[in-house]
């Protein structure tokens, strides 16, 4: 009996099948997390291995999808054992992202749940549209994994180049992780260093505040300085100040003046640009209206 021109062997059909649809799998969980972290912005900044640098969740996608997308290259030669090594990489990065996204999917169930009680509702992005995401982002991540092994068992002479490719994979999966809670220490620790600047970055801002109205008590037509260049290092103020003391610091001075080029008002800022992202962090704004001028030459300020 003659077998049909386009006959081949049971194993041959399932790696012909399997293939492609790990690409596609491959494909559409990169895609997926690229949304995740710049449009839901899933992970705070402690997270996120640069995050010193602009553009922090960029950076950190490129260097966590790296293994899938090295994968995809691999895939696309027309190789058995360039197959087997992306095979490798993609099955133990598969089984790294779905046990971490798993976890993630359990606590956006129970934000879920939480938040159908308005008193528990949080600012933030609602939990419903992300768990949806994250959910065919696991699906994505399992059948990664299963089409992984599925070329793995098929092809039984790639199994050594697929082992090479799961000892890559977890000795990158190893090096991520390992960065990543480095930068969480050094992330504390800035934090800590702020927290202990902030005494004197209020102390700064009171400083140049009494001197700013000590300088606008001896020119009454110029009125507040225009800018701190105008009393830094000056004799007149009485309370010294460091901006190099609070280096995590950004301390600002601004100021408005009328139409007759009179400075009438200012305000003193200091803010910690690493947590600007938590208002309590800015710790003092001082705008002063004309009518404080009390602070005269006799009454000296500070």
């Amino acid at each position: 009996m003659a077998l049909p021109a386009n006959w081949q062997p049971a194993t041959t059909r399932s790696v012909s099948r399997a293939l492609p649809t790990l690409f596609c799998a491959l494909f559409g969980a990169t895609l997926i997390l690229l949304f995740m972290l710049l449009k839901f912005s899933v992970l705070g900044r402690p997270a996120l291995i640069f995050w010193k640098s602009p553009s922090p969740d960029t950076k950190f996608f490129l260097v966590v999808s790296a293994p899938y997308i090295l994968s995809m290259f691999l895939l696309l030669i027309p190789n058995s054992y360039a197959r087997a090594l992306a095979s490798g990489m993609a099955c133990v990065t598969a089984a790294v992202f779905t046990y971490w996204e798993g976890l993630f999917f359990a606590l956006l169930l129970i934000a879920m749940v939480f938040e159908s009680s308005p008193s528990m509702r949080s600012t933030g992005p609602p939990p419903g549209p992300i768990a949806l995401v994250v959910f065919f982002s696991l699906l994505c991540h399992l059948i990664v994994f299963i089409s992984s092994l599925v070329l793995c068992v098929r092809g039984l002479r790639g199994v050594p180049v697929f082992l090479l490719g799961v000892i890559l994979a977890v000795a990158y999966a190893h090096t991520v992780y390992t960065a990543q809670q480095s930068s969480q220490a050094n992330y504390i620790k800035a934090i800590d260093d702020v927290d202990k600047e902030s005494t004197g970055a209020f102390n700064t801002v009171e400083s140049i505040s009494w001197c700013a109205i000590e300088f606008a008590s001896l020119h009454p037509a110029q009125g507040y300085p225009a800018s701190l260049d105008f009393i830094t290092g000056s004799p007149i103020c009485r309370r010294p100040w460091s901006l190099s003391a609070i280096p995590h610091y950004s301390v600002t001075y601004t100021s408005s003046s009328d139409s007759s080029g009179k400075f009438t008002a200012f305000s003193v800022k200091a803010a910690a640009p690493l947590l600007l992202s938590f208002s309590t962090r800015i710790l003092t704004t001082i705008a002063i209206q004309p009518k404080l001028a009390l602070c005269r030459r006799s009454t000296p300020c500070g």
